[in-house]
């Protein structure tokens, strides 16, 4: 049998009494063996601690502090790991099923990956909607090289290159295009991995988003008027909402074929009651 490499699981988070309780028990109900969980909160004042209480002789670590935002909360959390793979499982997030660890480690993985990652599911109250990586053409598109919520990565890599604190928003967009850029080895499997809502913290703050992606495509030579960034925000979250609204009430698929493909996305056949969409590579 196959010795199981050691997943550090991440949890952030702040006054998330709603939502922390579903990410504990999809971590801790996951059947891969060899799981260190770490829950960093930002002191919370709701009944989040509460919450945890309950799990805490379950988890390795766990600090509740004020931090400087959500990455400095992500950098704490990376120092604490002691596993081969750091994952980040944020407050409302949860694993696609209980056996989500055990299939991505039951791939055949090359020695030399440094960042391993999959597909994500962004779910609302119409529906769900399965995205694919856009590693090619994340520069030209202002995306995520890959998605964060469904990535492992080396814990070597992360402790030597944390999220920059000084984006408040899309530090983990920054990391990504840097280790892509860096000659970083990413290795893509094809599966579901995390169960992610969409209107998160980039979308409640298109405009912050939109400034800090600029930024960050100009401190890597590239050109995007801001305009443009916020546009593409709103833009995004928009079209992922009609698509999932007309799939929930049985409109004609071609209307949101047609707004995903105006997104840049290519519709393929996937599981009932979920549209599946793959970005363009260039």
């Amino acid at each position: 049998m196959v010795e199981e490499v050691r997943i550090s699981v991440i949890t952030v988070c702040l006054n998330s009494e709603g939502s922390i309780e579903q990410t504990i028990q999809s971590v801790l109900g996951q059947t891969y063996g060899n799981i260190e969980y770490i829950i960093i909160d930002g002191a919370s004042t709701d009944g989040t601690l509460d919450i945890i209480s309950k799990y805490r002789d379950r988890l390795s670590v766990f600090l509740s502090e004020k931090d400087d935002g959500i990455y400095d909360a992500m950098n704490k959390g990376v120092a604490a790991a002691t596993g081969d793979w750091i994952h980040f499982k944020n407050s409302g997030d949860t694993f696609v099923s209980p056996d989500t660890l055990k299939e991505v480690f039951s791939h055949p993985i090359p020695d030399d990956t440094q960042i391993l990652h999959g597909n994500c599911i962004y779910t609302n109250r119409l529906g769900r909607l399965r995205q694919k990586p856009a590693l090619a053409s994340a520069v030209k598109s202002s995306t995520m090289p890959v998605l964060h919520p469904a990535s492992f990565i080396r814990s070597d890599l992360h402790k030597a290159h944390p999220f920059d604190t000084s984006y408040k928003s899309c530090a983990d967009y920054d990391f990504m295009l840097s280790r892509m850029e860096g000659g970083c080895r990413f290795h893509y499997i094809d599966q579901d991995i995390a169960l992610f809502p969409i209107g998160g913290y980039a979308m409640r703050n298109f405009r912050l988003t939109a400034l800090e992606n600029h930024r960050i495509l100009k401190s890597h030579g590239y050109q995007a008027s801001v305009l443009s960034l916020s546009l593409q925000v709103i833009r995004g979250w928009l079209y992922s909402r009609i698509a999932m609204s007309s799939q929930s009430h049985g409109l004609p698929r071609w209307i949101y074929h047609h707004l995903l493909l105006r997104r840049g996305w290519r519709i393929e056949s996937g599981a009932a009651g979920e549209t599946t969409t793959s970005p363009f590579r260039s």
